[in-house]
């Protein structure tokens, strides 16, 4: 799915190099026994469902996308005004919501688009760009005043079908966890190309390492990722799948 997402992306937009939990990475869908939930929740809003998240960069202009994937077994929700600006119907069935608008908290405007599909297979996918910065915890989150995805291609993505909850699952394909780190900040920043230089050298210190041609890893030993509290400083359109 996070492969499919990144694909799904315009080559004019790229995602920001930063940890798993920000790379649009999927995590697996939720399957909770319904009689854990307390008696006035609703278990068929939380089971069947995953989400991911990134920065995306268009332009210099920053902003956020996030995509939430459901199995849905329920109509369609009702139009409501405020809602969506326009709701169309494709021939094979599928339903799309599109809403282009504005919310203001403490006076900091962010502008937001929405793109929620509704599958003929019974996927619910939602997806909303909006002009957030959050590349830097350090300066909280800022504004670029522009968000990096039209809803075109926001409507690309909720409707690119290996999200649809009935797709195929690639066969081993480890889910790069996530984790996070105290810093104060000191250390050198860490680019894509410097966390690519350290995975090299990990591998040839592994290479000639004797005795480890027995040994079997889950992983390539050079696959460190940026833990979720360090700064990205480049951005790529890659992401770990």
């Amino acid at each position: 799915m996070t492969r499919a997402a990144v694909d799904a992306l315009p080559d004019s937009v790229q995602l920001v190099f930063a940890s798993p939990s920000q790379s649009l990475q999927f995590e697996p869908i939720t399957d909770v026994d319904p009689s854990a939930f307390p008696q006035e929740g609703d278990a068929d809003l939380f089971n069947g469902s995953t989400n991911a998240r990134g920065s995306l960069v268009r332009d210099r202009h920053v902003g956020t996308l996030t995509v939430d994937v459901q199995a849905w077994d329920r109509p369609v929700l009702p139009c409501v005004a405020g809602a969506l600006d326009r709701r169309d119907t494709r021939p094979d069935g599928t339903v799309l919501d599109t809403l282009d608008t504005w919310y203001e908290i403490n006076g900091v405007r962010t502008l937001e688009r929405t793109v929620v599909a509704y599958l003929p297979d019974g996927t619910r996918i939602v997806a909303t760009a909006n002009d957030a910065d959050n590349t830097d915890p350090r300066a909280g989150s800022r504004h670029s005043g522009e968000i990096p995805l039209t809803l075109d291609e926001l409507t690309a993505i909720a409707t690119t079908p290996s999200l649809a909850v009935t797709a195929p699952v690639i066969p081993a394909v480890p889910l790069m966890p996530s984790c996070g780190a105290f810093t104060d900040w000191n250390g050198p920043e860490l680019t894509r190309d410097k966390v690519t230089r350290l995975d090299q050298a990990l591998e040839a210190r592994w290479a000639s390492m004797p005795g480890n041609n027995d040994l079997t890893l889950d992983r390539p030993i050079g696959s460190l990722r940026l833990t979720a509290h360090t700064t990205p400083t480049d951005t790529g359109d890659d992401a770990p799948d």
